[in-house]
């Protein structure tokens, strides 16, 4: 917990025994802390953990965005029993000793996109064509990239097509240069650039990817908030 909050300042929800937001609950403060994601990602990128997931790319994402961001949490009127609700977000919880899981617009990029645009996040650019995977890395990019990027928005990748129905992974920018960006990950856990993520698909064994990306500027909805 931050020494600088006041005492009576405590965590609102705990995901086990690790609190992970210390968030408006009322839900009324709509504001994400982008540079508090950027700095949270950047120092957590390259140290490994997998809080239950083999693949932990985008239960990463959503911490920094509570634990840097400060992002409340989203339950459904029916939680825990709504989690695969895209409406709604929030981590695993141990409730009188039975685990709940994950909501998984936490846990999956796809979901946590859906997410995102259900709460009208701003889509900064999308989908960003990089290119086939293969060959030296740094012959690639410059990238076209559309203005208004900023450290602590997500990055999603497609390594297969332009469909945003198949995102299949997730990071945060942590640094914007001219014609490429620099993000942090889980799953390899590093920070690299946006020319990595080019090659990222044959990372993962498929050497035939060709990779779509989105960037999104997070934002939340009050808390319990519902749009169709």
């Amino acid at each position: 917990m931050d020494p600088d909050l006041a005492e009576t300042d405590q965590p609102y929800a705990y995901a086990g025994d690790d609190p992970v937001n210390e968030g408006d609950p009322t839900g009324l403060d709509q504001s994400i802390n982008l540079k508090g994601v950027a700095n949270w990602a950047r120092t957590n990128g390259p140290e490994a953990w997998k809080d239950g997931y083999n693949d932990d790319c985008t239960d990463f994402v959503s911490r920094a965005l509570s634990e840097g961001g400060d992002a409340a949490f989203n339950y459904g009127p029916d939680w825990p029993f709504d989690h695969t609700d895209p409406h709604y977000w929030f981590p695993a919880h141990d409730i009188f000793g039975i685990h709940v899981p994950a909501s998984y617009s936490w846990a999956e990029s796809e979901d946590l996109y859906e997410y995102l645009q259900i709460n009208r996040s701003p889509l900064v650019g999308g989908p960003i064509h990089l290119g086939p995977s293969g060959g030296c890395p740094n012959q690639d990019g410059p990238y076209k990239l559309p203005s208004g990027i900023q450290q602590g928005d997500v990055i999603f990748a497609n390594f297969e097509s332009s469909a945003s129905a198949g995102i299949q992974h997730a990071g945060i920018v942590v640094g914007v240069e001219a014609g490429n960006l620099t993000i942090a990950q889980h799953s390899e856990n590093v920070v690299e650039t946006l020319s990595d993520w080019q090659y990222l698909g044959a990372h993962h064994g498929e050497p035939g990817s060709d990779t779509y990306v989105w960037i999104v500027q997070p934002q939340q909805l009050p808390t319990g908030a519902l749009i169709a």
